[in-house]
């Protein structure tokens, strides 16, 4: 799992340590990160867990659930049936399986946690000698490195790859001497790294898309207040179309989870970062993409708009 995350994330994580407590009930585990827990669960041991797809459920007694991973509903089902869940089409999911699953999600959630500075340095050193003259030029004199530290942490909080360091230090070198806050560095580096997020989120086909939609994009550039230089200096939305977004996003985005659909919210360029702090309340792993974020030889897939 550790290997798995190095190549996709460029992030190696601390060693996963396994320990038994007397303080939790017997059939449950906690995840602790940074030793604090980020999540729980209890198994059934002598069951299995069974996803149910959509008003389809398992004809055989069991406790119905949330699975840990997704939140999806489930059920627990008695293991002594899982010949006859597998003949009618589903899949059953034994009980380590669905710790594994529940401990990788909850890594990805947590990856701005496990980047610590000493990480930080660790990646800086190894890379090429050019690379490291580079990162002369811009250290300390437009950025320290724990500003490098946070523009990687607002890359990984949204689950964007680090492992091409170098395109990354180069885009942080293109507009430090411009821009100071990480936030609208992490948003450079985000366009230079377009084709990557793409092919990351599609690499078999084409990327399927959610627009916002031009009544939406509105509403959030209105709520945008800039001072005389053009720079946003409050994210003013009214509580009214605050509900109303999400009911609206809920609409669209929730049966499309539900059917594991992969996709992507497309949104403009400015509004995006915005976008992404109201949609992450509700749906946390849905990919919020600006259109500068497209890359120019990707193909894409319209599934519909907000709107």
């Amino acid at each position: 799992m550790r290997r798995k995350f190095a190549q996709q994330y460029g992030l190696l994580l601390p060693e996963i340590q396994l320990f038994d407590s007397h303080n939790i009930y017997p059939q449950r585990y906690q995840i602790l990160i940074n030793g604090v827990t980020a999540a729980s669960y209890d198994l059934r041991l002598g069951s299995v867990l069974v996803i149910v797809d959509g008003d389809r459920r398992p004809d055989y007694p069991g406790d119905a659930v949330k699975d840990p991973a997704f939140g999806m509903e489930a059920v627990w089902v008695a293991d002594a049936f899982s010949n006859e869940l597998r003949s009618d089409g589903f899949k059953p999911i034994d009980p380590i399986s669905v710790m594994l699953t529940h401990l990788n999600e909850t890594l990805k959630s947590s990856l701005p946690q496990l980047l610590s500075y000493k990480s930080i340095r660790v990646l800086l050193g190894d890379i090429d000698a050019e690379y490291k003259k580079l990162l002369d030029e811009i250290c300390p004199s437009h950025i320290s490195y724990t500003g490098i530290q946070a523009v990687l942490k607002l890359l990984l909080a949204e689950r964007v790859s680090i492992r091409n360091l170098p395109l990354i230090l180069e885009s942080i070198a293109e507009i430090v001497p411009h821009v100071r806050r990480a936030e609208q560095v992490a948003e450079h580096v985000r366009t230079r790294l377009a084709q990557q997020i793409c092919g990351d989120l599609a690499p078999d086909g084409p990327l399927k898309i959610l627009r916002l939609g031009s009544r939406w994009d509105s509403t959030f550039q209105q709520a945008l207040k800039r001072d005389q230089k053009g720079e946003v200096v409050e994210f003013d939305f009214e509580p009214r179309l605050l509900e109303q977004f999400g009911i609206e996003i809920s609409d669209a985005v929730r049966p499309k989870l539900d059917a594991g659909e992969q996709f992507a919210l497309v949104c403009k360029g400015d509004t995006r970062p915005y976008v992404r702090m109201v949609v992450e309340r509700l749906f946390p792993t849905v990919p919020i993409l600006s259109h500068l974020e497209i890359g120019r030889n990707i193909k894409i897939a319209p599934i519909g708009a907000l709107s």
